[in-house]
């Protein structure tokens, strides 16, 4: 009697899934950045609104409705941040499945995602809290 072997090279598969989701969840950390740039430069912007007190006078310069607030940066930098800590914890039991017919440097994979995240992260907060401040 034959032994059913699966298909083939399904690493592959489970590495470019977990790859995927990592650069995902690196996105949803530049983007946190992003947005808190932007409402920096928003914050610092001045619009031409017509007087209040009296209309026919023409425009005045008021500062910029947007307040400067890394509350929204730093809740995306989080969402990210669990999205790749998931992608690391799917990845590792996904492989736990092909673990005997493919052994592969699960360690350090889940490492470099570990550190990237770790990584991504700081230099996420540092740069909110540089542009907030």
């Amino acid at each position: 009697m034959m032994k059913y072997r699966g298909p083939k090279d399904q690493h592959t598969i489970i590495e470019r899934k977990y790859i995927f989701r990592l650069v995902v969840g690196l996105a949803i950390i530049i983007a946190g950045v992003a947005i808190a740039a932007y409402t920096a430069a928003a914050s610092q912007s001045t619009v031409l609104a017509p007087n209040p007190d009296d209309p026919g006078v023409g425009l005045i310069e008021v500062k910029g409705p947007v307040s400067r607030n890394p509350t929204i940066g730093i809740v995306i930098l989080v969402v990210g941040t669990i999205a790749n800590f998931y992608a690391i914890s799917k990845y590792r039991s996904e492989y736990s499945e092909i673990r005997d017919k493919e052994p592969r440097p699960v360690g350090m994979f889940s490492g470099f995602g570990v550190l990237i995240t770790l990584l991504a992260l700081a230099l996420g907060v540092y740069a909110i809290l540089v542009l907030t401040t």
